[in-house]
């Protein structure tokens, strides 16, 4: 049985049309979702002339709300976040959805968004590599060490600790980081 997903960026070249173009896009994820699409999903950019959107984690909290079964699939590009933050926002998505989300890590490519952030694109390796330990450790619930100080991240995702985290990416290291690192 082939396994249909819907995937959405947002782009749009009218940005005075968003408004119409988001709630439309939340109709189409419920129609989705009634018609037992496997998942939904969603990705992101930053600084984008067409709006790609740039937080598609906001956008999934309306999209838990509109649907029941489908997975929420998320294309994150985890240099541009703080993990403690980022596990905590997967958290609470996870447990609003019902343990629907699935996030997709990627350590991006546009030099423009780094910038943006003040991120290196030189050190997104390593800023995968210490997100994603982070993120795991935070999972547990328990206190952990992260850069030099003990943190404790709550709530738990309603899929526990072992919530996966998949990874993405098109160069030989990054597959190999991902067939280290990732679900």
């Amino acid at each position: 049985m082939p396994r249909l997903i819907m995937r959405f960026d947002l782009r749009n070249v009218d940005q005075t049309t968003n408004t119409q173009l988001y709630r439309d896009t939340l109709d189409l994820c419920q129609w989705a979702d009634e018609r037992g699409f496997h998942a939904v999903q969603l990705a992101e950019h930053h600084g984008c002339e067409d709006g790609y959107i740039p937080s598609p984690l906001v956008f999934g909290g309306a999209m838990a709300a509109r649907t029941r079964q489908a997975l929420l699939r998320f294309v994150l590009v985890l240099p541009h976040y703080n993990p403690l933050r980022l596990a905590e926002d997967l958290a609470v998505l996870d447990l609003t959805s019902g343990g629907r989300v699935v996030a997709i890590l990627a350590a991006g490519y546009a030099p423009h968004e780094f910038a943006m952030f003040g991120t290196d694109l030189a050190d997104r390796g390593r800023l995968m590599e210490e997100g994603i330990a982070a993120i795991r450790a935070a999972w547990s619930g328990q206190p952990f060490a992260y850069r030099d100080r003990t943190v404790r991240i709550t709530p738990q995702p309603a899929q526990g600790p072992a919530m996966p985290l998949w990874m993405g990416g098109s160069s030989p290291v990054a597959a190999r980081r991902a067939a280290r690192l990732a679900d």
